[in-house]
Formats: C-alpha cells, sequence, structure tokens
C-alpha cells in the first residue's frame, strides 16, 4: 500500500473525478483516489534569503573592518571564517535533500 507524506507548507487535495467507486455486475466493489499535493516554495526560498542576507551584511561589516586595518592576521581570519561559513550554510541547505530515507 502506497503512503503519502505532508510536511509544512504543503496541502492536499483531491481533484475532481479523484475518488471513484463503482460496483461489478458480481458485486465487487473498486474504488480509486487521486491525490495532488502542492507545496508553496516561495515562504521558504522568502526565509532563506532573508537569513543569508543577514549573514551576508554582517559578514560584509566585519569584513571591510577587517580590511581596512594593517593586521594582516584579522584579514585572514575574517576571509577564513566567511568562507567556512559559506561552505557550511552551502551544506545545511542540502543536506535534507541528501539525506537517504527508508
Amino acid at each position: 500500500m502506497a503512503g503519502v507524506f505532508i510536511s509544512r507548507g504543503m496541502s492536499l487535495g483531491v481533484p475532481a473525478g479523484g475518488f471513484a467507486i463503482s460496483f461489478g455486475s458480481d458485486g465487487t466493489s473498486t474504488s480509486s483516489l487521486t491525490f495532488h499535493v502542492h507545496f508553496d516554495v516561495c515562504p521558504t526560498w522568502c526565509e532563506l534569503a532573508m537569513t543569508h542576507l543577514a549573514s551576508a551584511k554582517s559578514s560584509c561589516i566585519a569584513r571591510v573592518e577587517a580590511w581596512a586595518g594593517n593586521n594582516e592576521d584579522e584579514k585572514a581570519r575574517v576571509w577564513n571564517a566567511n568562507s567556512k561559513l559559506l561552505c557550511k550554510r552551502q551544506w545545511r541547505q542540502l543536506s535534507p535533500w541528501m539525506r537517504s530515507t527508508p
């Protein structure tokens, strides 16, 4: 038997003609049900974009402040922190789709 997984932000609907029950001449019944699942990705993408924007703004400010000075160690620290943060953020965003489900 097949199942349906519905998560936050998804809606479930039965289209016109998607549910049918029929009876055969011998009295047996058959039925069919069709679901349409809709996921509105706009709120998710907007949330990701706003999080990314806030992180990018704070990283930009730190980078500008570090590069305004002459401290090469601070410049390297900020550059490495930004690079690691970017890689970590990208992995976190991709990881839910990369996991295998049983």
